[in-house]
């Protein structure tokens, strides 16, 4: 009898125990060796030798280039991590789950999780996300970053990690789920300048996806996908003040903004709630469009 037993977040082994070689139907030999061989070549070596499976060759090249032999290769694994933006509080944050099992048991972490064999990237970060904190209503914005691999950032395997970014109005109170012990809002701040400490070479992500999200937000529309509802376009320049943590000249942003044909679009109504003049209110025409005139931000030099 062959059973596949899935393991932590779609690492796989493969456990056989037969009595004589006709117990494993061919199909299931074939798809087992190719299933699996990636994650352990000690498996995969014996179904080969036991069952001669392990050559692609030898299989009328049904799985690929005659010859090729997968077990030749080092096995490793691929993981996706996710960095949530979104503001609350008049401040920049993210989600963040601690993590419920070895390695960096306890630790803050980002969401994510190994990617399943029939899945592709984007899906795997989808579902992790939904799984670990709870966050089923999905990003507005969602963007691959980057791939991390270095040989020792984890230390049960060699994993490569593909890191996503996304932004989120209006984060509902996230809920641990999965394997993570427990999920919050934490101040991205608080990550970058140490306060918070993440497993893995998780801050290091996080450094590269701030710069992604602020980089975006010079050439593009996408600082208005911070906001679900109608809003004013002081709320619009707090967005680049909060996530570029510096402060803009109200009058030169509000005449960049309004020159842009297609990024505002006037709700008709105005906001009565504060004292003077109730300010226009708009929804965004097109949270992706490229701006001709970009938004520069005054960039930060260390002494």
């Amino acid at each position: 009898m062959l059973l596949g037993l899935r393991g932590e977040k779609g690492i796989v082994a493969v456990i056989c125990h037969v009595r004589h070689e006709c117990d494993i139907p061919l199909s299931q030999r074939r798809s087992a060796a190719t299933l699996y061989h990636g994650y352990n070549n000690t498996i995969c070596r014996f179904l080969s030798n036991r069952y001669k499976v392990g050559t692609v060759g030898s299989m009328d090249n049904e799985f690929g280039i005659d010859g090729y032999e997968p077990t030749a290769y080092p096995p490793f694994a691929v993981t996706v991590d996710i960095v949530v933006f979104t503001i609350k509080d008049d401040r920049l944050q993210m989600v963040l789950i601690q993590r419920g099992a070895p390695p960096f048991e306890a630790a803050w972490a980002l969401p994510g999780g190994f990617v399943q064999h029939d899945e592709d990237l984007e899906t795997a970060a989808r579902r992790e996300l939904v799984e670990e904190t709870g966050v089923v209503s999905g990003p507005t914005h969602l963007t691959q970053l980057a791939s991390y691999g270095a040989p020792d950032r984890d230390p049960r395997m060699r994993v490569v990690t593909v890191a996503w970014w996304a932004i989120m109005p209006d984060v509902p109170e996230p809920e641990a789920g999965s394997d993570a012990a427990h999920a919050d809002l934490v101040g991205v701040d608080d990550v970058i300048e140490g306060r918070v400490e993440l497993a893995f070479d998780h801050r290091q992500i996080v450094i590269d996806a701030l710069e992604a999200l602020r980089d975006r937000l010079e050439d593009t529309t996408l600082a208005t996908t911070f906001w679900t509802n109608e809003f004013r376009i002081s709320d619009l320049r707090r967005v680049y003040e909060i996530v570029w943590d510096t402060e803009l000249e109200p009058g030169n942003f509000q005449r960049k903004v309004r020159k842009v044909p297609g990024w505002l679009r006037p709700t008709g109504t105005r906001d009565d709630s504060s004292t003077g003049r109730p300010a226009q209110l708009f929804r965004s025409a097109d949270a992706s469009m490229r701006l001709d005139s970009p938004i520069r931000r005054e960039r930060k030099h260390e002494d």
